[in-house]
């Protein structure tokens, strides 16, 4: 195995992956992490954020009929990823 093979293979395997953090899961993610951030730290935001959310011209288009579904005990973490979400396709970042 020739040296430029193996600088090759080792910057392959150390290299670490692409980050999803632009994608619709990542924003989701994004969404899961405040939901919970609030939760241990001030929990009578969520309600203020929830209310808020709730006026929100997508509540009641996408977001409501997508939590009809979902246990209410889950509704507060899932209503946070779902405004998370992009709103449009968007470039790719260069």
């Amino acid at each position: 195995m020739s040296l430029l093979t193996l600088l090759v293979l080792l910057t392959l395997a150390v290299s670490p992956p692409p980050a999803s953090a632009w994608n619709i899961l990542g924003h989701m993610l994004s969404g899961a992490i405040a939901y919970q951030v609030l939760q241990q730290e001030n929990p009578q935001t969520i309600e203020t954020v929830k209310a808020i959310l709730e006026k929100h011209p997508w509540y009641a288009n996408q977001w409501q009929a997508r939590l009809q579904d979902v246990p209410v005990v889950d509704r507060g973490p899932k209503l946070f990823m779902q405004s998370a979400r992009p709103k449009f396709p968007r470039p790719a970042l260069d």
